[in-house]
């Protein structure tokens, strides 16, 4: 508002007063916000938790934030406190107790005492998620576990991480989805667009100029008949049909609440 940025509660109501340049999403109950040229950490009644002496500061992951003091990264704890001895040119992310990190070209990863725990040996890689991490080794995409070993084989040309024991995966120019094991959930296809992640179970996909959905177990849960459909973070969410906004259930139904208007911006 007016050029700053404040925080509201889900009542709407102004928790924070708009007075920040810049902050990220609260994360366990504390944010990176800047304020004229330095950045600090606040809780959620915006009292400073951690001063503003930071050049740079990223949202916090698994407790954990990376902060930059003029051109070196290292990781705080919410107190403050360092707590990897590394320092890189660039952030860290933890996620599930491990961040990627690239040593000579080449990525492995660190725990959060700055110990490698999977040698550096992949020519690209994502964070952990439900204890799977994506890789790239011979110029395909596989998932390892938290001990450096495949999970599933290098096989795809690209691949998103899992959520809900399930990942999107390319093969060639077909798009298609996994489980745990790598065995096909859904046969890669044809779409003109396939969502990256599952979101309360189901997944965004279209075809034809149309959206639609898939559930967990890869088969049409709403036909794509929709202009749009928001993502599902709980049992309903937005959509648009001819240029109307409505809300759908996880069948496609058009819910009673529904208000029909025009969405502009």
């Amino acid at each position: 508002k007016d050029g700053k940025v404040g925080f509201l509660d889900v009542s709407g109501r102004v928790a924070i007063p708009f007075k920040y340049c810049r902050a990220s999403a609260f994360k366990g109950g504390i944010a990176s916000t800047q304020k004229e040229d330095k950045w600090y950490i606040v809780d959620k009644n915006g009292k400073t938790i951690i001063p503003p002496r930071y050049d740079e500061a990223r949202s916090f992951s698994d407790g954990l934030a990376s902060v930059r003091i003029g051109d070196k990264w290292s990781v705080i704890d919410k107190s403050g406190a360092i707590v990897s001895k590394l320092n890189f040119n660039y952030p860290l992310k933890f996620t599930e107790g491990l961040a990627s990190v690239k040593f000579n070209g080449l990525y492995g990863f660190v725990d959060k005492d700055a110990s490698v725990v999977i040698e550096p040996k992949f020519e690209l890689a994502s964070l952990f998620s439900e204890g799977l991490a994506a890789v790239k080794s011979g110029g395909k995409w596989g998932f390892i576990d938290k001990s450096g070993n495949f999970a599933i084989e290098p096989r795809f040309d690209e691949v998103n991480k899992f959520k809900e024991e399930r990942a999107v995966v390319r093969v060639g120019e077909l798009w298609g989805i996994i489980d745990k094991s790598g065995k096909f959930i859904l046969e890669p296809q044809k779409f003109d667009y396939i969502f990256d992640e599952f979101y309360g179970g189901m997944l965004n996909f279209r075809v034809n100029r149309k959206s639609g959905c898939l559930d967990i177990d890869g088969k049409v849960a709403i036909e794509p008949k929709f202009d749009s459909i928001f993502v599902f973070e709980g049992n309903a969410t937005a959509a648009s049909v001819d240029y109307k906004s409505v809300f759908i259930d996880k069948k496609g139904r058009i819910l009673p609440i529904s208000y029909y208007f025009e969405i502009e911006d």
